[in-house]
């Protein structure tokens, strides 16, 4: 818990973040966690003491938490909008639960530095598949027929029954919602981006809610985390209330401004804060 002094610029810089995570979790369903983690790594590392591989996975534990309450914000505001593709929340929710709790064993027994670097690696993937898609539906005719979106039934085995897991395991393992995953995943059996978008919203909350279960269960093992009353496991409490508070006021903003911008502007524009914030985590890790 941070001194008396700081705890104001403490509660400002988590509800600020809330806002920055909801608005981007509702425009973009990512959950807001590519913005938690390295954000609180920040402000939890300059309150409390703890040293960078602590304080990573207490990011990394509390950014879950507060993806469970962004997500139920942005998937409402989704959902109202017809955006949501609950056949395809349906077929990847159990792997995404079963791959999250395994991802939190892991991390318990990573170095911090992997688990950054594994986080930079996938997004630099996504970002640069998300690009690659966006610049061929540029290329496109304009007068191109709609893309024919595939039934969750009718898609093949790999993505219905491992799709989850990796969402799940990857999400989990650096404390995001997955959509980093689950947007490439679903736009690759051609859903339209605003519905691959509302529906990363709905996975994210398996994700979040059973990987901030197992990390504050696997953070009880740690003896450096104990006595530490603001602290449940890996899920740091005041944190996660400032944060949150922030993050559902701002996520139905996002869903709105989502819906009144077109596929490519939003494709880019996911791509674009992949690849700025994964260099930006790389960069800082390899410094520290």
């Amino acid at each position: 818990m941070p001194a008396a002094a700081d705890l104001p610029v403490f509660v400002f810089l988590c509800v600020s973040l809330g806002l920055l995570s909801g608005l981007l979790a509702g425009l973009l369903g990512i959950g807001g966690g590519i913005v938690l983690v390295p954000g609180l790594t920040l402000i939890i590392g300059r309150a409390s003491g703890f040293s960078h591989d602590t304080g990573v996975k207490i990011a990394i534990g509390t950014s879950l938490a507060i993806i469970g309450f962004t997500a139920i914000a942005s998937m409402r505001a989704h959902h109202r909008r017809g955006a949501v593709r609950w056949d395809w929340v349906a077929w990847l929710a159990p792997g995404i639960m079963v791959g999250s709790i395994a991802a939190a064993q892991v991390a318990h027994r990573l170095p911090s530095d992997l688990l950054v670097l594994a986080f930079c690696g996938f997004v630099l993937f996504s970002a640069q598949r998300l690009w690659r898609g966006s610049a061929a539906g540029a290329a496109k005719a304009t007068g191109a027929p709609p893309e024919e979106t595939v039934p969750a039934s009718r898609a093949g085995l790999l993505p219905r029954l491992f799709g989850g897991f990796a969402i799940g395991s990857a999400g989990a393992l650096v404390g995001a919602g997955g959509a980093f995953i689950s947007v490439p995943l679903l736009r690759r059996q051609q859903v339209p981006i605003h519905a691959a978008i509302g529906s990363s919203a709905a996975l994210g909350l398996p994700v979040a809610v059973t990987g901030a279960l197992a990390y504050a269960a696997t953070g009880m093992k740690d003896p450096l985390l104990a006595g530490h009353s603001a602290l449940v496991g890996y899920v740091h409490l005041p944190a996660l209330g400032a944060t949150a508070v922030g993050a559902m006021l701002a996520a139905p903003w996002g869903a709105r401004l989502a819906h009144a911008l077109d596929r490519r502007r939003l494709e880019r524009s996911f791509s674009l804060l992949l690849a700025v914030l994964a260099g930006w985590m790389l960069w800082r890790t390899l410094s520290h």
